[in-house]
């Protein structure tokens, strides 16, 4: 039955896409990735978009379908839910494929806020993951912030940098669905996922207000 509404729900989406040549070339660029199966590309394109057209309701569609084509329930439950919430020409498909999804997921995403108000803290000490690539302009303006807060609060929480493009760290990215960077990453001791966003804090004061929303009390 659910995989019934998804379909019904992608082929809704499908019929809807002819009023979209208006868009970036990073969109169509996306949109080819995913139709030839390469989802994490997809994603790529798609987050960069969201980053510069954060209201676009077809971005966050179909960023949507390609977390979901990649099994990542949590991030896909978080896109559909914007657009049943905030969308016009996606919002019927984006309910009908919430459907889809376990019933306990929506209490599941309360406990991953945005940075400015933790709901969960870390159950021991926190772990924060910066995900990252050597030549990434964005990873290397945060590397001045990333090293100046890591070692003023080493004694707090426990701090690691991944590089996605190393081998040994393969099975990381893709337990977390990462396909871009920066990518920063909460976690308290259980392994549980408290926070996690693209794109890094402009200064340490930013950083450090993060990082103590989820700290234990």
């Amino acid at each position: 039955m659910k995989t019934l509404l998804l379909w019904t729900a992608v082929v809704l989406a499908t019929v809807q896409l002819a009023p979209t040549m208006a868009m970036p070339a990073k969109y169509h660029e996306g949109v080819s990735l995913y139709e030839k199966g390469d989802y994490k590309g997809a994603i790529k394109k798609f987050m960069w978009l969201q980053r510069h057209e954060e209201d676009s309701e077809l971005v966050h569609y179909h960023l949507a379908l390609s977390y979901f084509k990649l099994h990542q329930q949590m991030p896909a439950y978080r896109e559909f839910k914007w657009v049943a919430e905030n969308g016009k020409q996606y919002k019927s498909a984006a309910q009908l494929s919430l459907k889809t999804f376990p019933k306990n997921i929506g209490s599941a995403e309360k406990a991953m806020p945005g940075i400015d108000g933790a709901e969960v803290r870390a159950q021991g000490k926190l772990k924060v993951i910066e995900f990252m690539r050597t030549w990434c302009p964005v990873c290397k303006r945060f590397a001045p912030i990333w090293n100046q807060v890591s070692t003023h609060m080493a004694s707090q929480v426990d701090f690691q940098q991944v590089d996605t493009e190393n081998p040994k760290y393969k099975a990381l990215v893709e337990k977390y669905g990462i396909a871009d960077s920066p990518v920063l990453l909460f976690t308290d001791k259980t392994g549980k996922v408290l926070f996690q966003k693209a794109g890094a804090p402009v200064n340490d004061a930013a950083f450090i207000k993060a990082i103590k929303a989820y700290m234990p009390q």
